[in-house]
């Protein structure tokens, strides 16, 4: 699989060796509040027009917002406007299912702040319920994601895809490769944040382009193949 790059606003740190200090703290509250898991203590939280404020589960919708208008400004900055924002569903983002998945909240909001003629669509959803892959309960594959995906629909404008965290790629390869075997224009992909890899540490929030190479069964085999031949 080609290499992917991610706008991410986040670095979480999960190495259990490193002793978490303030950056680590508050990304891992802020990556809990983004996926909507109840949040254990508090975190500071730059919020525009009121500077630093202290987010605990009473009042995490601010920091939501703020996150959401974050996004939404990197988005417009980049791409302009004229763009369709496609979240990876959640687990719970069955094909058949008309409730809205929390990405798909996330990226209506994100549209919102964007600005028309800037819209979110819920184009892609599990085909079958699926296991976490942060639990271990699905492969972090490009393929195996790409076989459990469905279309839910299509866009002419250009796809900025949005997903909540970033770990290995491979969810968003997989959106962004079914999306452009339809026919689809995929101009970018975001994220809230990114998992670190072991021994790097979180920063402050910022925007930064991160690159991911999902693994790919098919590549790989490709790949040996053509070495063969």
């Amino acid at each position: 699989m080609p290499q992917i790059e991610i706008d991410c606003l986040l670095r979480h740190c999960t190495d259990q060796e490193i002793k978490r200090e303030r950056a680590e703290w508050q990304a891992y509250h802020a990556v809990r509040a983004i996926k909507g898991e109840p949040l254990k203590g508090t975190f500071n939280f730059q919020i525009s027009g009121r500077g630093g404020v202290n987010i605990g589960q009473s009042n995490v919708q601010l920091f939501i917002e703020e996150a959401c208008y974050r996004a939404a400004t990197r988005i417009r900055e980049k791409y302009g406007k004229e763009i369709c924002i496609v979240p990876v569903p959640n687990s719970e983002g069955i094909f058949g299912n008309k409730a809205p998945f929390r990405t798909l909240k996330l990226a209506q909001r994100v549209a919102t702040l964007v600005g028309s003629p800037a819209e979110a669509k819920d184009i892609i959803r599990w085909k079958e319920r699926v296991g976490k892959t942060h639990l271990g309960e699905r492969a972090r594959s490009v393929d195996t994601h790409k076989n459990l995906i469905k279309l839910n629909g299509k866009t002419e404008m250009k796809v900025i895809i949005l997903d909540d965290v970033v770990t290995s790629g491979s969810q968003l390869a997989a959106a962004k490769a079914v999306l452009e075997d339809a026919g689809m224009t995929v101009a970018g992909l975001c994220a809230f944040a990114e998992v670190m890899d072991k021994g790097q540490r979180s920063d402050a929030p910022s925007w930064k382009l991160t690159a991911r190479n999902p693994y790919s069964i098919n590549d790989a085999m490709d790949n040996f193949l053509s070495k063969l031949g």
